[in-house]
């Protein structure tokens, strides 16, 4: 039975409709397992050549080869190993073999062998991954999962989606319309939601024998002693308007004192706080607003870039629309994957911010600044030039 609450649930999804990836997973078996530390080497790996022939790195878990020459960060590499753990961690898996990567950027995809017209898979065959920076962890997942292996697509895309870094809307779909579909018909978010809701609420036992097994309705009704049908209904009636993303990645707050926020940032490649996208260079912060209102944001970075973030679950429709407001929210009609707010560098920008986390982005476009300030001011009114030392 459907309540008045679910129906205003799903009413309310489809503002904004259901997700699809654009990744997935070939079948087959894999082979191999060396490991080590970061290195950059020539592209040397079949498969490599006007695609893939920008520099290589190595990780403990993987080789990385990119499309682009602008090099990776010690934090690209350093987010590509803690995804890796995490997932080990929170499935009770171990990656058997080292994955080999082909990374490129959004603007440059190359040829891959993924299937459905996908820009990104991971191919068990030869266990590589094929991705951009959109799609990576959830890549990473299946590779982490492999050796358990392979489900119905709705469960084996549903955990890579549940492990991405982002957070999980309710979707209007059922999971009973679902199970039975091959893999480039199902709803990725139906998927992720669902699998999310099975590993909060039954534990990561069961998910391990489903996700083992051929992960279809008998094999569901054994393990979880429901039918699969009678398990949906339980999840309509239980399940949060939002989940917070179940994996996180660690950034420093940025510093306070009496007036604000200030910070004098270092944007230094080699080291794990910063990440490079072609051309630019950056580092987050995170920002908490314990009481909503106007905020002055000013840095001499090219630019900055505002998340809103989510650090418990939205159980009510109250919730979920406290978290749409303000001039950062959660998402947008837009955005429905997640919503950002840019800020150009070299002037001051006012925001309405509601009480919260978010995540500040500190760019670099051209590489060439090794030392940024941010700051941030509750507003007081009209400001006619950048704020100094003297200020705070």
């Amino acid at each position: 039975m459907v309540t008045q609450e679910d129906s205003s649930r799903l009413e309310f999804q489809r503002t904004w409709g259901p997700r699809r990836s654009r990744s997935t997973t070939i079948s087959s078996s894999s082979m191999r397992r060396p490991g080590a530390t970061i290195l950059a080497l020539a592209c040397t790996l079949p498969g490599c050549g006007r695609n893939f022939d920008g520099p290589r790195y190595k990780t403990s878990h993987t080789t990385i080869t990119t499309s682009f020459e602008e090099p990776l960060c010690a934090g690209d590499l350093a987010n590509i190993e803690r995804h890796i753990e995490q997932v080990e961690q929170l499935l009770g898996t171990s990656l058997e073999k080292d994955i080999e990567i082909f990374l490129w950027s959004g603007l440059d995809a190359p040829r891959t062998p993924c299937p459905y017209g996908r820009d990104a898979c991971f191919v068990r065959a030869t266990n590589r991954v094929y991705s951009d920076f959109g799609s990576l962890e959830h890549e990473l997942t299946h590779a982490v999962v492999e050796e358990l292996g392979t489900p119905r697509p709705f469960f084996d895309e549903g955990v890579a989606v549940a492990t991405e870094p982002r957070t999980l809307r309710f979707p209007e779909i059922s999971p009973s319309s679902q199970i039975d579909l091959p893999r480039d018909e199902i709803s990725y978010q139906a998927g992720g939601f669902f699998v999310r809701w099975l590993l909060e609420t039954h534990g990561v036992d069961k998910w391990q024998s489903l996700h083992s097994g051929r992960g279809n309705r008998a094999a569901f009704q054994d393990i979880y002693g429901a039918s699969f049908d009678g398990m949906t209904e339980e999840y309509l009636l239980s399940a949060p308007w939002v989940y917070a993303p179940l994996l996180k990645s660690p950034a420093p707050g940025l510093t306070e004192n009496e007036e604000g926020w200030r910070e004098i940032v270092t944007l230094d490649c080699s080291q794990e706080d910063t990440f490079g996208r072609l051309d630019r260079r950056s580092t987050l912060r995170r920002l908490e607003i314990s009481e909503s209102g106007f905020f002055d944001f000013w840095t001499t970075a090219d630019g900055l870039s505002l998340r809103r973030l989510l650090g418990t679950n939205l159980t009510s429709e109250s919730e979920t629309r406290a978290a749409l407001s303000g001039d950062v929210p959660l998402w947008d009609e837009l955005s429905p994957a997640g919503s950002t707010k840019g800020i150009p560098g070299g002037a001051i920008q006012t925001v309405w911010l509601t009480t919260g986390e978010y995540e500040v982005a500190i760019i670099d476009i051209d590489r060439d600044d090794d030392e940024v300030v941010v700051t941030v001011l509750p507003h007081r009114g009209p400001v006619l030039f950048p704020p100094t030392n003297s200020d705070l």
